[in-house]
């Protein structure tokens, strides 16, 4: 099973930029008699200078409609996709995919859902609505159905298994629950990761735009937390990974540079603006322990990498590349990436 590439979170970044028109004088008419190509010439000006301007106002809103439409995507995929994923993996743990639960092996049932997936399903519909970069609407219904089929099925087993009815029919209705329901985790698992794929690039272009209008507006703070924000993206990016071995060093060693100095530019205006932060954003200082612990886990996954470090017997025997208990693995920077996620959506 691969591990959970999790989306950045966008309600936080949410922007409506009212950009103002720029008026003109009205010229007087004796000033059009004296120089009439003169004020032709400054009324073309005019009237390109509202084109700009009102060009500008449309990317805002247009940017504005996908950040509204993909934050309801991110909230499902945050959090219905990895209430689902974890179950199918920890199903797997005790179940052989192909011969199904047996009555004669320990039992671990599954997990109880703790989201209502009926939000999503609606968010998706809502969201879908709007009408901006519609490409990626049938993407997302394809998940929102694999959702509303597999949760039924997870939750009909979680019955199951917590009652130990299994006691009573010799796991004849585990047997009968496991195709079906290997089929919807295997759906879910597959539209989980197509919609990640059909919204990274939509992602990527909100990240530019907002990073440019927190320039242009002058937040400073902002704007260093949305570069380090990209940075951490660029690294999970090139470190969620199935084994070490598979990370381009030079391409992440490049991004971890990059990380750690505009990590190291955000502490310095936090520092000199520490008042101020306090009062605005409460709990920046566990958004900086998670930025660190992120840092640092990439930085013991790098030098892994650099030294063809193997794991030890006991790092292998708690897992190796998919234990997050292992410094220096992929799975334990996908850890710490999730940890700055959550901090992030509590700023």
């Amino acid at each position: 099973m691969k591990k959970i590439n999790p989306s950045k979170f966008f309600g936080l970044l949410l922007l409506f930029i009212g950009l103002t028109i720029s008026g003109c004088d009205a010229l007087e008419s004796d000033d059009l008699e004296e120089d009439d190509t003169t004020s032709f010439r400054e009324s073309e000006e005019v009237e390109d200078d509202e084109e700009s301007e009102s060009e500008s106002r449309s990317t805002a809103s247009e940017n504005d409609l996908l950040i509204e439409k993909l934050n309801a995507y991110v909230d499902c995929t945050n959090n219905h996709s990895g209430n689902v994923l974890n179950n199918f993996d920890h199903y797997l743990s005790w179940v052989d995919p192909e011969l199904g639960p047996s009555a004669d092996q320990t039992i671990y049932g599954l997990f109880e859902l703790y989201y209502d997936s009926s939000d999503c399903i609606e968010a998706i519909e809502a969201a879908n609505e709007i009408d901006v970069e519609n490409q990626v609407n049938e993407v997302a219904e394809a998940y929102a159905d694999a959702l509303e089929t597999v949760v039924p099925l997870i939750e009909e087993a979680y019955t199951y298994y917590d009652r130990e009815n299994y006691l009573d029919d010799d796991m004849a209705q585990g047997r009968i629950m496991h195709g079906p329901l290997m089929e919807a985790f295997m759906a879910m698992e597959e539209n989980h990761y197509a919609l990640l794929e059909a919204m990274d690039p939509l992602e990527k272009r909100v990240d530019d735009y907002l990073l440019e209008e927190y320039k242009k507006s002058g937040d400073i703070f902002s704007y260093n937390l949305q570069k380090v924000m990209m940075g951490a993206e660029d690294l999970i990016d090139l470190g969620n990974v199935s084994t070490y071995g598979e990370v381009d060093l030079e391409a992440f060693t490049t991004a971890l540079d990059a990380y750690e100095a505009n990590l190291n530019e955000l502490r310095d205006y936090a520092g000199e603006n520490q008042e101020e932060l306090e009062a605005e954003y409460f709990s920046f200082d566990s958004m900086d322990s998670a930025l660190e612990d992120y840092l640092i886990a990439a930085t013991q996954l790098m030098r892994r990498v650099r030294d063809n470090t193997p794991y030890s017997s006991s790092e292998l025997s708690l897992g190796g590349d998919n234990s997050n208990l292992v410094d220096g693995s992929p799975a334990k920077l996908v850890e710490e990436y999730n940890n700055v996620i959550s901090r992030y959506s509590l700023l």
